[in-house]
């Protein structure tokens, strides 16, 4: 059963020291299917008692769960007046096409509008776009000031055809700028031309124009790309972008060039040549880049890289160099090597990095990783040779723990310095119901190494047989002195369930209550209070002790 309302109750301690410094409620109510209707958000934000301010959103919707109205309001010193306002509204045929969409804003909550949108849309028998029409008001004096349109055409397999674009700026009736496309296809579907034009003044002659050409092989593949650009509409070409494309009988993409004429004098400026090989089963073997800068023909740069695979098609190797300067000379090169276990899972990474070309590594970094049966990482450890003198600088372990359904139970990261010493630990630690919902997060660092804990967070979640989340309790201890330094609690309240009681606030005291859960629990009666320090300290390994968490509970049965 879907709830048709919740409640979410915040109180937080922001500096730990057991009073209650700002009180936040949201309360969402649905309708049966689950939408949304409304949103309300109140926020005490010096937990006097009384409300500061206030959000909310309320929707409707038609029977085919299509959102007919929005509506979002906002009372920032909750005086009961509205500060700021704004709604959407539209309407749909019975295809569920959008007819009409409505935008509008009130900045100050004098119940006016100081700015509207309106829109209007028609729709040919396919469902297909023919008009759109924006009409604006931007200052709320119920005039429009500015109006534009868009009107298009399809061929008979709903491709489009002409799209044109008008704008009139101050609503007099007269177009104050006009953009047009028009497309062409072939027998597939595949877009041959299309050209753009544009009148930037509205005085009728056209300004700039952008024409595109595209060719195909049979099987679809593109093989042409032309783009050119008549500034002035006057018939010269100002500047011509094209590329070229080849491709094997799998289709896979064996060379691209691109030349830029960028000036239209019909000279080439500047190319790129992109050259790739491929083996049997389509994995790229060599990729080449060739860059000619300044059009003379020669190549200013080259990039290469090449890659090897195993029988599964895991990429075991890659090198790529770099030619900076087109001399034929290798300024730089990586590589990386992998290795696998039989399922596939990645066991080994080692990527190294000569800078200068001159065969000496000046980094390596690796990576070995373990895992279970399941497949899950277990461990991964990471070494980093920063200056390539044979010396690990770094190092990082990462290990984990699972439970017999695959849910994380432990993650601790390490991290060494140079001299093998721990540099920082930390470590997170979850726990889980039957249901597998996370009951307990807990996350401890030693920023040191030193076993010490000089950072603490927690969070503690309950729920009900159905799943329903009921309470989460958030806390940090930001010094690791074992005093709460911040606390937030949350609690959940469904309305198709049964009544969930709770003691109130004392004003500006952390009294966390009672909160009695009735028959939604089958755990039998035991206080969260006596239980949460052994728990704890069960679930910190870098440090047994934990402060006590303000929370009692108890469970009726």
């Amino acid at each position: 059963m879907k709830p048709t309302s919740v409640q979410i109750t915040t109180n937080i301690d922001q500096d730990g020291d057991g009073r209650i410094d700002s009180r936040h409620l949201t309360t969402t109510t649905y309708d049966r299917q689950g939408h949304e209707l409304t949103y309300v958000s109140e926020n005490d934000w010096n937990a006097d008692g009384r409300i500061d301010s206030v959000y909310s959103t309320a929707k409707t919707y038609d029977r085919q769960g299509r959102e007919l109205t929005f509506i979002e309001t906002t009372d920032n010193n909750n005086d009961g007046e509205t500060d700021f306002r704004h709604w959407i509204t539209r309407t749909y045929d019975r295809q569920g096409h959008e007819l009409t969409f409505t935008f509008a804003f009130d900045d100050n909550g004098d119940g006016r509008a100081n700015y509207l949108l309106s829109t209007t849309k028609t729709y040919d028998r396919h469902g297909n776009e023919l008009t759109v029409i924006n009409a604006v008001d931007d200052d709320g004096d119920g005039s429009i000031d500015t109006r534009d349109s868009v009107t298009k055409t399809y061929d008979s397999q709903g491709r489009e055809l002409t799209s044109v674009a008008t704008t009139d700026y101050d609503n007099n009736g007269s177009i104050d700028a006009w953009f047009s496309t028009t497309r062409t296809y072939d027998r597939q579907g595949h877009e041959l031309t299309s050209v753009d034009t544009n009148d930037f003044d509205g005085d009728g002659n056209i300004n700039s124009r952008f024409s595109t050409t595209r060719t195909y092989d049979r099987q679809g593949h593109e093989l042409t790309f032309v783009r050119e650009l008549d500034d002035g509409a006057d018939g010269s070409i100002e500047a011509r972008y094209s590329t070229t494309k080849t491709y094997d009988r799998q289709g896979h993409e064996l060379t691209t060039l691109n030349t830029n004429d960028h000036d239209g004098d019909g000279r080439v400026d500047d190319l790129y040549l992109t050259t790739r090989t491929y083996d049997r089963w389509g994995h790229e073997l060599t990729l080449v880049n060739a860059a000619d800068f300044d059009g003379d023909g020669r190549i200013d740069s080259r990039e290469s890289m090449t890659k090897t695979y195993d029988r599964q098609g895991h990429e075991l190797s890659y090198v790529q160099e770099y030619d900076s300067d087109g001399d034929g000379r290798i300024d730089s090169r990586e590589s990386m090597t992998k290795t696998y276990d039989r399922q596939g899972h990645e066991l080994t990474s080692i990527s190294t990095a000569d800078d200068d070309g001159d065969g000496r590594l000046n980094s390596r970094y690796s990576t070995t990783k373990t895992y279970d049966r399941q497949g899950h990482e277990l461990t991964s450890i990471s070494t980093a040779d920063n200056n390539g003198d044979g010396r690990i600088d770094s190092s990082e372990s990462v290990t984990r723990t699972y439970d017999r359904q695959g849910r994380e139970l432990t993650c601790t990261r390490t991290n060494y310095n140079e001299n093998g010493r721990i540099g920082y630990r930390e470590s997170v630690t979850r726990t889980y119901d039957r249901q597998g919902h996370e009951l307990t997060v807990v996350s401890v660092q030693d920023d040191a190494g030193d076993g010490i804990i000089e950072y603490r967070q927690s969070t503690i979640n309950t729920y009900d047989r159905q799943g329903n989340q009921l309470t989460s309790t958030y806390t940090v201890d930001s010094d690791g002195n074992g005093t709460i330094d911040y606390l937030s609690e949350t609690i959940f309240t469904y309305n198709n369930l049964s009544p969930v009681s709770r003691r109130t606030f004392s004003q500006g005291t952390l009294d966390m209550g009672v909160i009695s859960l009735g028959q939604l629990n089958q755990a039998r009666p035991v206080s969260f209070e006596d239980r949460l320090p052994n728990q704890f300290a069960a679930l910190d390994p870098l440090h047994a002790q934990f402060n006590r968490v303000g929370v009692s509970i108890d469970l009726h049965p």
